[in-house]
């Protein structure tokens, strides 16, 4: 199953990048942005989509590293991912002078190691979650496609999770753009660049106590399900109420890690992050 998921993604992040390419300005401008954005935009695409089934790869390993009881080790492929995305992101930007390209490579190259990291792993023949070859008989195609259809089903309320964070940017840069510019989506991005830590932190809630509820689910304690689960709701709930409250009080602080107090979009991001992180509760 675990190969399955890595193959089926795998081929379907390759044709979305594939297509994603080749119609770049027309994506670009499809997200709400302007004439003056669009070639940045496209420059930090066509070098970071290519490199998408890796960022997946990265996302979807460290789970299956964590249930193959390597925690560790997990957190340990995203902190290099993350370290390396940061220090090459200042070299190439800053030192080398690369721009978009620069900072979009750093983020593939991160990316990539961390997902590298983790084909190893399961690479390794004393691993009880490894690698198993792809068989394309007839009956092999056919199981192929009936566990794709259960993962598929499985994954559809994560999916609509992340379904409703690309219609939040998507439709906040489109409404940016149009009433307040370049500023205004600069002021946005700052959010979306803020939103990610929040929801890593959300995610590993969910992503931590999903063994616990599988296991028990399957092993008939409903008690220690329902145990869980609550432990894991009040949990997201007050990291959530935290996380607003801090961002509540240090909107400014928290800007200026990402732009500078002299630009118009810094003012605009210090009054509008308190009302984008009134949702974290919810999202949590």
């Amino acid at each position: 199953n675990i190969t399955q998921s890595i193959v089926v993604s795998s081929l379907l992040l390759m044709c979305t990048s594939t297509l994603f390419c080749l119609f770049a300005p027309q994506v670009v401008h499809l997200l709400g942005s302007s004439e003056r954005l669009k070639p940045l935009a496209v420059e930090y695409m066509c070098w970071f989509v290519p490199f998408s089934a890796f960022t997946a790869l990265l996302n979807s390993g460290m789970f299956f590293l964590r249930l193959d009881g390597s925690p560790n080790f997990a957190m340990f492929c995203n902190i290099v991912a993350s370290v390396l995305n940061i220090i090459l992101d200042y070299l190439f930007i800053f030192p080398f002078g690369w721009g978009m390209f620069g900072a979009a490579f750093a983020s593939a190259i991160g990316t990539t190691v961390g997902a590298l990291m983790i084909i190893i792993y399961l690479s390794r023949r004393n691993c009880a979650l490894r690698f198993y070859p792809v068989k394309f008989s007839r009956n092999s195609m056919k199981l192929m496609k009936r566990n794709v259809g259960y993962m598929c089903r499985l994954g559809s309320s994560a999916f609509l999770c992340e379904v409703a964070i690309a219609c939040m940017m998507f439709v906040g840069n489109l409404v940016f753009i149009h009433y307040l510019k370049e500023d205004g989506v600069a002021a946005f991005s700052i959010a979306c660049y803020f939103f990610p830590i929040i929801f890593m932190v959300y995610n590993a809630i969910a992503q931590s106590a999903q063994p616990i509820l599988s296991y028990n689910f399957g092993a008939g304690n409903p008690e220690r399900v329902r145990a869980a689960f609550r432990l894991a709701l009040l949990t997201a709930i007050s990291c959530g109420v935290v996380v607003f409250a801090v961002t509540t009080l240090f909107s400014a602080q928290i800007t200026s890690w990402f732009i500078d107090s002299s630009y118009p979009a810094h003012d605009l991001a210090v009054k509008g992050l308190p009302l984008f992180a009134s949702g974290f509760v919810c999202f949590g």
